[in-house]
């Protein structure tokens, strides 16, 4: 064997070391991370739950213009339980309505 094919063979890999000193940075860096993307997904979401409640609203009143009739808009649980009844809060959903009585 002749010297440079000796010197190669044995620049081939990474040591024990190596890999554990890069998994111990990766770590710290991953540990630094998440909460900043936990914050991050948190306030995305928040985001976007106030965007389709403000698209609802702007429906409602797109409708009410359109009819030429009063459309109403309250909280609902309807996709949990498939009643259409006006109960409960914004967080569970909404339902849009033709409102010609004007109740609830």
């Amino acid at each position: 064997m002749d010297r440079m094919s000796v010197e190669l063979r044995g620049s081939m890999g990474f040591t024990l070391i190596e890999l554990i000193i890069t998994l111990a940075i990766l770590v710290v860096l991953l540990t630094v991370a998440a909460p900043s993307m936990r914050r991050l997904v948190h306030s995305n979401m928040v985001r976007t739950e106030a965007s389709r409640l403000v698209a609802a609203i702007n429906l409602t009143r797109s409708e009410a213009v359109l009819r030429n009739r009063p459309v109403s808009m309250c909280p609902s649980s309807m996709a949990a339980t498939g009643r259409p009844l006006c109960s409960g809060t914004y967080a569970d959903g909404w339902i849009i309505y033709s409102n010609r009585n004007r109740d609830r």
